[in-house]
């Protein structure tokens, strides 16, 4: 099933992995805010797994989905840690906290 791309009046079609948006309007991670710091994050986390989601408490398993959350969202160099994506969706609703210790406070 065909998809409208999610930019204001396109006419295109996303496109797989385009995150919602056709080839036009496809973004990048560097162009999202998600730059090298973010990805080398990411990596160390995925290298973590399996490990507890930082909100929830259960276990983020190997290949599964996840965020790089981040203990202050307001401060995009703050330590990151694992989370399934809907806890993280929900702690930037203000709807859950981080659950375990923050290493080196």
């Amino acid at each position: 099933m065909n998809r409208a791309c999610l930019e204001a009046r396109c006419p295109r079609f996303a496109v797989p992995g385009g995150r919602g948006r056709c080839a036009v309007h496809r973004r990048t991670t560097s162009q999202r805010s998600y730059g090298p710091f973010h990805q080398r994050e990411r990596q160390r986390l995925a290298a973590s797994l399996p490990a507890p989601c930082g909100y929830c408490g259960r276990v983020i398993q190997r290949g599964e989905r996840f965020d790089a959350a981040h203990w202050d969202d307001r401060e995009p160099y703050s330590p990151r840690f694992a989370a399934h994506p809907l806890c993280n969706q929900q702690a930037k609703d203000g709807m859950l906290r981080p659950i375990i210790p923050l290493e080196g406070r």
